[in-house]
This record gives C-alpha cells, structure tokens and sequence, in this order.
C-alpha cells in the first residue's frame, strides 16, 4: 500500500459489536458515494478488516501494514465469524 493512502470516515460495516473496525482496501476503484461496496465488506482480494482497534493496535496497523505493506493476520477478522479476511 506505498504511494497513495487516503482515509475515510464509513460506517461500522455491520460489524459495530466488533468496532471500533478498520478496514483497508489496495487498489481501492474510484470511490462512489451511492455505492453500498463503499460502506460494507465485499470479500474481495486485497480487502483486509481489522476488529476491536485500540490505540496500540491502530498505530501497528499504520506502521506494519500501511506503512510496510505487511498484513497484521494475528489482528484480522476471522472467516468463521463472518469476517473478511484476505486469501491465503
């Protein structure tokens, strides 16, 4: 996820009893604000859901994957929950 980042402000995914939640996406498409995919987990590759952020776990989310591309699987959601969580 080097050269663009950009933040958003969404909703809680349907997931607020898991919230506060983070939720990446690498190679985001253009965004549309009528279109539900923007607001809610699609499943798709490259989409990663972070649950239950603290602080701490917010700033490793940042530092680790943003910031060096590596995914936090120790932190993802989980599928058996009805989580997202990307391809093994």
């Amino acid at each position: 996820m080097t050269g663009l980042c950009e933040v958003y402000r969404a909703g809680c995914y349907g997931l607020c009893h898991l919230g506060p939640n983070i939720v990446l996406r690498e190679n985001p498409r253009p965004k549309d604000p009528l279109q539900r995919e923007d607001f809610q987990l699609t499943g798709q590759a490259g989409e990663f859901h972070y649950p239950a952020m603290t602080v701490q776990k917010m700033v490793r989310v940042v530092e680790e994957h943003v910031a060096q591309g590596r995914v936090l699987k120790e932190l993802l959601g989980r599928l058996e929950d009805g989580l997202s969580s990307p391809p093994e």
